[in-house]
């Protein structure tokens, strides 16, 4: 954002808006973030909307995102933008790739006691 206004070529805000990490590659995201740490940007397509930044990063350097597929983060940082860092998967595989309960459990193979699950 520039002077309080948003920059109307969605290129540039996008450019604008992050900082490239060198030892991750990751794409940080430094403009408005929604509370559970995704960027988030203004763009205009006929009137001003917000849009996930990162989704907007894959959909225009890399393309559409397959219908029931959401972006998974290989890098585990929401706030990256680098298209590179994004995969189209299913809602279950981006659940079991995470670092939640529901991915720890699943990649148990053995009881505490030892025994095969």
């Amino acid at each position: 954002m520039t002077a309080g206004r948003p920059i109307t070529d969605p290129f540039r805000s996008l450019e604008a808006q992050y900082i490239p990490e060198p030892n991750s590659g990751c794409w940080l995201w430094t403009g408005q973030t929604e509370s559970n740490g995704y960027g988030r940007m203004l763009v205009k397509n006929g009137e001003w909307r917000h849009v996930l930044a990162h989704r907007f990063s894959y959909q225009n350097l890399v393309g559409e995102i397959p219908d029931g597929l959401m972006l998974d983060h290989t890098c585990r940082q929401r706030c990256c933008v680098n298209p590179d860092h994004l995969r189209p998967v299913t809602a279950q595989q981006n659940i079991l790739a995470g670092v939640g309960l529901a991915a720890i459990n699943a990649r148990k193979t053995h009881c505490p006691q030892g025994h095969a699950y």
